[in-house]
Formats: C-alpha cells, structure tokens, sequence
C-alpha cells in the first residue's frame, strides 16, 4: 500500500518553521517561537548552605540562574539527574568539595563544605531583672549530651521572689537545635529589718508573702550593759514591709545590787489579773482576771518580762467582755479559756500563738469571725485565717482550709456529718483536740510535718476509713481513732514513738497492725476490743509496752516480733501485755515465747 503524501501541508509546515509565523491548516493552529540558546548557567547566590551535614545533603534547596541568547533567564532546583552519579563517596567525611552540575549541555560548579551534624542547643533565665538573658550557648556534635548551665535558682526583682522550679523542656542529647527557657515560681516578698536598742541594724531579711522572717541569734541582738527581753512585734506571717525593734532591760549596778530598769518595752499594772513567775524567768502566766471590762487587753510584757501563758478557765462564762485582744507574747491559748463569753463579739489572736486549747472559744455565740470557703475563722490584721474554728454550716460536704491557716481549732470540724474528705495543708502546724470527733469524715490527709495526731481527734469519726499518717509522726493521743468502727487499715510511719491509752480502743475492722522499731512506748490498752484484729508485727527496737496493750482482741492469732528473744526480753514489758487474745505465743527469729496471760 503506498503512503499518502500531502504536499501542500509539508510545504505550510516549512515555511511555519522558517518564518516561526502562525499558519492556520483548517481547524489547527501551530505556533512556533523563534530558537534561543542557553548562554550561560550559574548557581543562585545564597542558595548553597554555608555547612552541610554529613549524610543529609538535600539538593532541592540548591537552585541555579540560566541565562539564554535573548536576554531572558529562569530559576532551576537543582536534582538528582544533574550530578554526578558518584558524587556521594565525596561526601561522606568532612571537608570542601567541588561538585559538577550538568544542565541541558552546560555545566557549573558548586563548593560544599561539610561537616559532621551538630546543633547549637541555647538556655535562657533571668540574670538581673524578669526578662530572659542567653546564659549558656552550646554548640554540639549531634548525640552528644547536652550540660545543664548553674543558674541563680533564687532571684528577687520589683518586690517578687522568683524560684527556679525547672525548664521548659526536657534535654538529654543533641538532636536538633534547642531553645530552653528556665521556669519560675513568682512570690511578692517583704523587707523585714530586725533592730537592736541601739537602733542598728542586725538582720535584712526577704520573706515571702505569708512567710515567717527568720529570729536573729542572741549574739546578734546582744547590746551591752543590757538584758534582752525580745521583740517588740511578731514577725510571722508576713504581709508587708515590716521594722522589728529589740526590747532590753538596762542593767545598773548600785553596790552589790542590781537595778533593773525598763528599756524600750511595754509595761502594765497588776490592776486587772493575778499573774506568777514562771520557773524559768522568762515571762509571766496570767492565772485569773481581777476586774473585766468590755474592751479587754492581754498585755504583752509585765514588769519587762513577756506574757507567754494564761491559766485555764481564764475568762470562762462571763457577760463583760465583748472585744479581746491577746498580746503579741502569747503563745499558749489553754483549755476552756474563754469558752462561752456571751457578750464576746471580737477576738484578736496574734501570729505568736503556737497552741489553741480544748473548745477555747467554744459557745461564744455573738463571735465575728473571717469567713473562706466553708469555714469560719479567727486571727488578727495580719492573718485573719490564723485558726480554723468552726464549718459555716454542718450540712456541707468539703472545706477547703485556707492556705494562711495554722491551726484548726478543737471541734472545729465535728459537727460536720455528711461523708466528706479532708485534706490538711502542709502550713497547718496543730489540729487541736477532738477536732473531727463523732464527725462524718471519710478520709484525711495530714500535713507532712505534723509530729502529734491529738486526742480524741477521730473518736467516734464512725465513716473514717483511711487516713494518710504525717511522715514526721512522733505522737498518737489517747482515743485518737477510739470508736473509728470503719478504719481497716493504718500505716505508721518510721518515725513514730508513742501511741497512748486506747487510742484505737474499739477500732472494729481493723485486721492488721505493724509497729515500728523507732516505737519508745505502746501504752495500756492501746489496742482494746478491736475484734478484727488478727496479725500484729512488732518490729525490734521497740523499747516499752504497758499493761494490756493488746487487750480483749479474740480474733489475734498471730504476733510476731523480728527480734530474737533476748532482744524481745529487753523490752520493757509486764506479764500482761497482751491478755485475752487469741494466741499463747509470740513468735521470735530465733524461737517462740510464751504469753503468760493470754
């Protein structure tokens, strides 16, 4: 068959390519630009990196400029067709090279310099004011570790404590760059400035808001020729700038006499209480109130020397008194001292207070307190929340305890009775006594450094069922968890000592007990009617155990001691220790004693 030939067509198609003209064939359109010719082809400045690292070279950042006959030029990525295929054996060890680049026909070079991965890893904190400031810039080979600058972990800058608590991310190894910035705790902060009597600075002190200064030593505030008394202010609970002044007695010497006269401090007459020296000189008890007005005043100092103590019962039932203020001395408010004042409407507690009797405040129903949350509470201008006192209303299910709070006062929580946890703060220094008896707590949580659980604390507490114990326990109360019927389970603590009389008389579904070496003394009847208890370890270093600590538990079949019996017979330990149990035999590490009166 032979090919058709289309001669005008060809012709057309010619003079298109000769004249780069447009020729219209029927329903086509050809178009044809004149030729242009590549003139020249250079890399992009800027594109190639100053370091490239070993194993991740990428190309496609390279780009190159191509110039061609009629003037115009176009960007091109450089890509893997226009290198050499070997190229790569080149790159593998640090150095500078020369790679040929082939594009269309033309060719150009480029110069590399690589190196080994390595990343520059920068820290960041504050140095002299709350702005961030580069303190460490480390450059790194990749995989290697990364050190951790020394920075100023405490800083204060426009009245704020900043404390470093750590960085902003984590940091083993160099894998890329890293930017890490330090992290802070800002606090406000108070100057408190300690004075002697010759009004010369002793101690600058930064105290964060709601913090305690620091009291100078002795020799710090000594200033001769005079006895030092204390000072003339609290410097607890800090809540803005504050001046503490010594107070000193004068000493002066008429023959073989001492004249003592008052320097720099507070004096009162005898006209309103009885008061006793205590036995070691160092301040005043008031014992009873001679004559009460409305406005009644516990003075801080008689005769220069501090009031530290009252008696109990000290102002117990009375129609007078309607507004009270405690000196700055005290420490020790004591037993029923002003419970059921009827007339008492206000009560300033001062930050020198570190002990709150038994229902001190008890029945003084026109008292104005300082409510937060769910709770009332007393204290002073400083720290209205010093002392917890009292729940709004019984009905509720949580309080949640004021960060400023110190103490929780006695039966301040019992009258609470639906089934609520409660958690105690690690600034709550005291939990008075029986302040969560016959309550209807479920569970607590004690502040780490709380060293006494009080009597009666859960007597009668019949929803407890666990209690998480202060790690720096010493001291269990008498009837501490008497009555507790739904506590299973309790842990001691290493550093318990003493556990007095029946202070878990009655505890009914506790099965297990452990005791731990660091005890000093198990008192009578400790462990009294318990009728679920089965197994009891006492661990050796154990020094005293009283009359019938283990008293009437039928169900305890199993007491081990992990001394040997020498060592169990160097307890301090009557005949009846444990009676009417469920075991004759103590078990020891090296044998088996008899319970005389089991």
């Amino acid at each position: 068959m032979k090919r058709r030939f289309n001669a005008p067509l060809l012709m057309a198609s010619a003079l298109l390519c000769f004249s780069g003209a447009i020729v219209s064939c029927g329903n086509n359109h050809v178009i044809q630009s004149e030729d242009r010719n590549i003139t020249s082809v250079a890399v992009k400045e800027g594109t190639v990196p100053e370091e490239i690292f070993i194993g991740k070279f990428d190309k496609s950042g390279i780009k190159l400029i191509v110039s061609y006959s009629d003037e115009t030029s176009e960007e091109v990525a450089v890509t893997e067709s226009m290198v050499p295929e070997n190229y790569r054996q080149y790159l593998s060890q640090p150095g500078v090279y020369t790679i040929t680049i082939l594009y269309k026909g033309e060719t150009t070079n480029i110069t590399v310099k690589m190196v080994f991965p390595h990343y520059v890893v920068n820290f960041y904190a504050y140095v002299t004011s709350a702005d961030y400031t580069l303190v460490s810039s480390q450059d790194l080979n990749e995989g290697s570790s990364i050190e951790e600058p020394e920075i100023e972990e405490e800083l204060y800058f426009d009245n704020f404590h900043y404390t470093f608590t750590g960085w902003d991310k984590e940091f083993y190894t160099a894998d890329e760059p890293m930017n890490i910035y330090a992290q802070y705790c800002k606090v406000e902060y108070y100057e408190v400035t300690f004075y002697n009597g010759n009004n010369e600075i002793i101690s600058a002190q930064k105290v964060d808001k709601n913090g305690d200064a620091t009291e100078p030593t002795a020799e710090a505030a000594f200033v001769e020729g005079y006895t030092f008394l204390g000072w003339d202010r609290s410097y607890s609970n800090i809540t803005k700038q504050t001046d503490v002044n010594g107070l000193y007695i004068a000493v002066q010497k008429t023959g073989n006499v001492d004249s003592q006269i008052i320097y720099q401090s507070e004096t009162i007459t005898d006209e309103f209480y009885n008061l006793s020296l205590l036995n070691d000189k160092s301040g005043y008890r008031i014992d009873s109130v001679k004559k009460m007005e409305a406005d009644m005043v516990i003075p801080s100092y008689y005769h220069g020397l501090p009031i530290v103590t009252i008696a109990d019962h000290l102002c117990t039932d009375n129609d007078v008194i309607e507004t009270l203020t405690i000196g700055y001395n005290l420490k020790e408010i004591t037993d029923y001292s002003f419970n059921n004042m009827r007339a008492l409407k206000t009560v300033v507690i001062p930050n020198s207070v570190t002990s709150i009797g038994y229902i001190a405040f008890r029945e003084c129903d026109l008292l104005q307190y300082t409510r937060f949350d769910n709770g009332y509470y007393l204290g002073n201008e400083d720290n209205p929340y010093l002392a917890l006192h009292k729940p709004v209303a019984s009905s509720i299910s949580n309080i949640n305890i004021h960060r400023s709070c110190k103490y929780v006062c006695s039966y301040a929580l019992c009258e609470l009775q639906n089934n609520y946890n409660v958690s105690f703060h690690d600034g709550i220094k005291v939990v008075s006594k029986g302040a969560l008896q016959y309550s209807g707590v479920k569970t607590v949580r004690f502040p780490k450094n709380m060293e006494v659980i009080s009597q009666d604390m859960f007597y009668c507490a019949g929803s407890l069922t666990s209690v998480t114990l202060p790690e720096k326990l010493k001291k269990i109360e008498s009837h501490s968890f008497a009555h507790a019927v739904k506590l299973e389970e309790i842990t001691f603590p290493e550093t318990l000592e003493t556990i007095e009389g029946e202070a878990f008389w009655n505890s009914k579904t506790i099965q297990t007990i452990e005791l731990p070496g660091s005890m000093k003394l198990l008192a009578t009847q400790v462990f009294f009617e318990c009728d679920k208890l089965e197994n009891v370890v006492i661990n050796k270093g154990i020094t005293k155990i009283n009359a019938r600590a283990f008293y009437k538990c039928p169900l305890l079949t199993h007491i081990e001691f992990t001394g040997t019996i020498d060592e169990w017979n160097s307890v301090n330990h009557p005949a009846d220790w444990a009676a009417e149990i469920g075991t004759n035999q103590l078990i020891c590490s090296d044998g088996v004693v008899e319970i005389e009166a089991f």
